[in-house]
């Protein structure tokens, strides 16, 4: 019979020998023998992290225990004695070792099920306790304080650690996604590179004592932010977002500029079907009621469309009708349509091989309202197309806007990482979401070559997030709503255009 003291002997030298079968069979062995052996639970927290951040069908199931044995590690180390002959030096040391390992693999199964408040406390204390640097831990933590609501300025600090930790491309793609980060929590670029430097050069892994980065202001008030828009643009010229924040923003003199212009309108526009029959069609026009699942547009039929014209719910479909009324709160606006030429247009969203078509077609001018875009969740202000565009692909010039670019990228998944892959002689830039909308993100990809995206099991699980659709432009531009509108919500998988 084998104690316990040999078990651990046995499993530490199966660790060595890199025999993980026999290793994490070993270590099953000793907690049978003792429940609170904090080494095997260590072998097994990190075991099953491994397992996890590679994503595939077992994922949930190896984060759930990766976050068992490392719970249990800190729950056991805080009651371990100093062994015999062990320097206290050395207990201490071992100790923060094994503190790194299981919050490590506590706050990265959290970060997976996105629980950004237990991944943030637990990665951090895995970076803090770590005898040296660990990208695999700094990163996830990185991700943990800029994804989180709000946002966790310290998050910048570590993406640029974590950018001198990673290899290749690796560094850059790290540096531009926390960038990208900064200007949106900053509201510019400003004091980006000076952080970068002071990051790199500080000695400590850890940001100073009293580390700030200062926050955009507000917005201003809704009402102001109304008076706004109508002053500076024509309602014919507005987005539908736009339309929706000054007829709901208490705002009465913007209001009525506003409905006075496009009452009785017939217009075009693309929206989310939430239901559908016969006689009506919910739709979500705004982002951020597509994310919530929200109607804010009702499209009555004067005649029922036939079971063959019915639009499918769950996906963005054009459509044409009159704007007969609308309610301020909870905001909808009702369109009347005739079924027929100016009813559902049909799905604008072409999906092939996880790319996202680049047509966009802009109404004719007849005299309506030309408001193409209504999947923008941003009250500013953007130029409207002029024109149509056709899907052909191909990049040519269309003044200030070019086509898209889809057929030069795919996406190629490899278990733990997701690459986004450019076969065109040309450099791109890539605005990427997915099904979930809880996988999205941009980057560069060289001509000819590849990025990673996703990496350490981190961001896309394509059981959780689904397919990938692809915003694809020339290096330089920059992908857009139909109208221009720079402000693509996480949801919006329909057409775009690139606006240089």
């Amino acid at each position: 019979m084998i104690d316990a003291r040999q078990l651990v002997s046995l499993m530490v030298a199966y660790q060595q020998a890199s025999n993980a079968s026999k290793t994490i069979d070993t270590a099953n062995r000793v907690l049978q023998a003792n429940p609170n052996d904090v080494r095997a639970l260590a072998l097994l927290a990190y075991y099953y992290r491994s397992l996890a951040a590679q994503g595939g069908a077992d994922a949930a199931k190896n984060a759930d225990l990766s976050t068992q044995y490392g719970q249990k590690g800190l729950n056991a180390l805080s009651n371990t004695p100093k062994p015999e002959g062990m320097s206290s030096a050395d207990f201490t040391n071992f100790r923060s070792q094994l503190t790194a390992i299981f919050d490590g693999a506590v706050g990265f199964a959290a970060l997976q099920k996105k629980d950004m408040a237990l991944a943030q406390r637990d990665l951090r204390e895995a970076v803090q306790n770590g005898s040296q640097p660990n990208i695999s831990d700094i990163y996830p933590l990185a991700t943990a304080d800029l994804e989180a609501n709000p946002v966790n300025p310290e998050g910048f600090w570590f993406a640029i650690k974590a950018s001198q930790l990673a290899q290749g491309s690796g560094q850059q793609q790290i540096l531009e996604y926390a960038r990208k980060k900064y200007i949106r929590y900053h509201g510019s670029e400003d004091g980006w590179n000076e952080l970068v430097n002071l990051a790199k050069s500080a000695p400590s892994i850890m940001p100073p004592a009293g580390f700030l980065v200062a926050a955009a202001p507000p917005p201003p008030p809704v009402s102001v932010q109304a008076a706004q828009i109508v002053s500076t643009k024509a309602p014919n010229q507005m987005s539908f977002a736009e339309w929706q924040l000054v007829l709901s923003s208490g705002n009465a003199q913007a209001a009525n500029t506003v409905w006075n212009a496009i009452s009785g309108k017939t217009v075009r526009l693309a929206a989310y079907v939430l239901a559908a029959t016969p006689l009506q069609v919910d739709l979500a026009g705004n982002a951020d009621d597509i994310d919530t699942k929200t109607a804010d547009i009702t499209l009555r039929m004067l005649q029922p469309l036939t079971a063959a014209a019915l639009p499918q719910v769950g996906k963005v479909v054009t459509f044409q009708g009159k704007i007969s009324s609308y309610n301020s709160s909870p905001f909808r606006m009702t369109f009347t349509s005739d079924g027929g030429q100016w009813g559902i247009a049909g799905q604008t969203m072409s999906q092939q091989g996880g790319t996202v078509g680049a047509s966009a077609q802009p109404l004719p001018d007849s005299g309506a309202s030309q408001n193409t875009n209504v999947l923008s969740d941003s009250p500013s202000i953007a130029p409207s197309m002029q024109g149509a565009v056709q899907g052909s692909g191909q990049s040519s010039s269309l003044g200030r806007f070019t086509h898209g670019m889809g057929q030069c990228t795919h996406s190629e998944y490899q278990p733990g990482r997701l690459w986004i892959v450019n076969s065109c002689n040309t450099a791109v830039a890539v605005m990427f979401t997915s099904d979930s909308g809880n996988f999205w993100g941009e980057t560069d990809v060289g001509a000819g070559d590849r990025t990673m995206v996703s990496t350490m099991g981190m961001g896309y699980d394509p059981r959780k997030d689904g397919k990938v659709y692809l915003f694809t432009c020339p290096k330089g531009s920059q992908p857009v709503a139909p109208d221009g509108n720079v402000w693509l919500s996480r949801s919006y998988k329909g057409e775009y255009v690139c606006r240089q």
